[in-house]
C-alpha cells in the first residue's frame, strides 16, 4: 500500500498549545426518550436531521427515531415502520437518517442475519414526504451470508448518496463455530478478511464495488464530499502484521483510487480497537482525525489542501499523560470561518470527560476544555459533530448515575 505524499504547505509538528477555548455549548431541546442512545446527525445544505435509538415496546427492542431541526427547534419525524420489529443494536455501529439530494430521506439500520452474535446486515428505507412514510429499499449489500456487514457512512453526490461500509462476505468460514465474539474481540483467526465496499444509493442500490480487500473488522468508517468527489477514511489492516493504521481512498472522476496510508503510525493490535477515523471537509480543505496507541494513546489530526490527494504530517492534538488517558471516539468539523473543532473522550480514573479543542487556520490546537462529564464505558457511545450555517451541533449520549443513557444535542455558535 502506498503512503500519501507530504503536502508542502503543512508546517512541522508543533508541540505547544494555545490557551483553552471559552466556548459555551447550549443544550437544545430534543425529543429523545430516557434510555436513548446511538445519535447521528445528517446535514445537507440547510436540512439537518438528528437521529437516535430509543426503547420500544417489548423487552430489548429499540426503534429508530429522528427529528428535523429547523430554527433551533427539533420536530420529530415519523419512525420508519420497517424498523420496529428486528433492529439490531451495536453501541459503535449506529443507524441514522440521511438527507439526500432532491429532498428524499434515507434511513439505515442493522438487522440480524442469523448465526453468530455479530452476524448482521444494513437495511435501507427511503422517504419522499419528509418522513411521513417509508419505502423499503432492501439491503445495502449484495452478500446475505450470516456474517458482519456494517459501520456504514454516507455522503451526498449529484444524483444520490455514496455509501461505504465494512463487508464480511469473506469471513463466513468462522460462522457456526459456536464462538460468540464481542465487537472489540474480533480478530481474523485464520478466516477471510473484512473488506471495505461502496455503492450508490438513490431509489435503489447500485454499483457495489470493493475498495479494500483487507481492513480492520469493526472500526467506524468516515466519508465526506469534496468538489472532486467523495473521500473515504477507515482503519486498515496489514495481513500477518496486524498493523491498524489509517488509510484513505477517493473518487478520481471515473474510478476509485487505490488505498493509501495517511501516516505509518505502526500501531499493532491483535484485534479491533473499535475506534475509527473521522473526516471533515470545507471545499478543497479536508481534515482527518484519529486515535492511535502506537507509542502512547493520542489523538492525531492531518490536513489536506487538495481535496484529500495528499495529507501533511499529523499533529498530536492530545497526548495521554499520567491521570489523563485518551480514549479516542473522535468527532471533527470545520466551522464557517475555517477553524477546526475536535471532540474526543478522555478518562481520568473511573470517570471520563468529553473534551473540546479548536484550531484556527495556521494555528495550534487549543488546550482541552471539558464539555460534559461522561463515562469511559461503551454506554457513552461515539459523539457526532456537524456544522449548519454558523453553528456547530454536537450529539452525545449521556450516562446517568445508574447507567441510564440519554441522547443530548448541543449547539455552539462558531463563525
Amino acid at each position: 500500500m502506498a503512503i500519501l505524499p507530504i503536502a508542502a504547505a503543512i508546517a512541522a509538528l508543533a508541540t505547544a498549545q494555545q490557551p483553552a477555548t471559552t466556548a459555551t455549548w447550549e443544550l437544545l431541546d430534543l425529543p429523545a426518550a430516557a434510555g436513548s442512545l446511538a445519535p447521528r446527525i445528517g446535514v445537507l445544505d440547510d436540512r439537518v436531521l438528528v437521529s437516535w435509538l430509543e426503547p420500544a415496546e417489548g423487552e430489548g427492542r429499540f426503534a429508530l427515531r429522528a427529528a428535523d431541526l429547523a430554527g433551533g427547534v427539533a420536530r420529530p419525524l415519523a419512525a420508519p415502520a420497517v424498523v420496529a420489529d428486528d433492529l439490531f443494536v451495536n453501541w459503535a455501529d449506529t443507524p441514522g437518517v440521511v438527507p439526500a439530494p432532491g429532498g428524499a430521506l434515507v434511513a439505515h439500520w442493522l438487522q440480524e442475519l442469523g448465526g453468530d452474535n455479530y452476524a448482521y446486515g444494513v437495511q435501507l428505507a427511503r422517504s419522499t414526504d419528509g418522513g411521513e412514510s417509508w419505502e423499503p429499499l432492501g439491503s445495502l449489500h449484495a452478500d446475505q451470508q450470516a456474517v458482519e456487514h456494517g459501520f456504514a457512512s454516507f455522503a451526498p453526490g449529484p444524483s444520490g448518496l455514496t455509501a461505504v461500509w465494512l463487508d464480511g462476505h469473506g469471513t463466513a468460514a468462522e460462522v457456526g463455530d459456536g464462538v460468540a465474539k464481542g465487537a472489540d474481540e474480533h480478530g481474523h483467526d485464520g478466516r477471510g478478511a473484512m473488506t471495505l465496499h461502496t455503492a450508490h444509493v438513490s431509489d435503489g442500490v447500485r454499483q457495489e464495488l470493493e475498495l479494500d480487500a483487507d481492513v480492520c473488522d469493526c472500526c467506524p468508517t468516515s466519508i465526506v464530499a469534496t468538489p472532486a468527489g467523495p473521500v473515504v477514511a477507515y482503519r486498515d489492516r496489514v495481513p500477518g502484521e496486524e498493523l491498524r493504521d489509517i488509510a484513505v481512498v477517493r473518487w478520481l472522476g471515473d474510478r476509485w483510487s487505490d488505498p493509501a496510508l495517511v501516516h505509518a503510525d505502526g500501531w499493532v493490535v491483535a484485534g479491533c480497537p473499535v475506534n475509527g477515523p473521522v473526516l471533515a471537509a470545507r471545499g478543497q480543505q479536508v481534515a482527518l482525525a484519529w486515535f492511535t496507541a502506537a507509542d502512547r494513546p493520542a489523538i492525531k489530526v492531518a490536513l489536506s489542501a487538495d481535496g484529500g490527494q495528499s495529507f501533511g504530517p499529523p499533529r498530536e492534538a492530545f497526548v495521554s499523560s499520567p491521570g489523563s488517558l485518551a480514549l479516542g471516539r473522535v468527532a471533527l468539523e470545520f466551522d464557517a470561518g475555517g477553524a477546526l473543532h475536535l471532540v474526543h473522550l478522555v478518562q481520568s480514573g473511573g470517570s471520563a470527560e468529553l473534551i473540546h479543542q479548536a484550531r484556527e487556520p495556521g494555528g495550534r490546537w487549543s488546550e482541552p476544555q471539558a464539555i460534559l462529564e461522561s463515562s469511559p464505558t461503551r454506554r457513552s457511545g461515539v459523539p457526532v459533530l456537524r456544522r449548519t450555517g454558523d453553528r456547530l451541533l454536537l450529539a452525545t449520549t449521556s450516562v446517568g448515575s445508574e447507567g441510564r443513557t440519554q441522547v443530548q444535542l448541543r449547539s455552539l455558535r462558531a463563525d
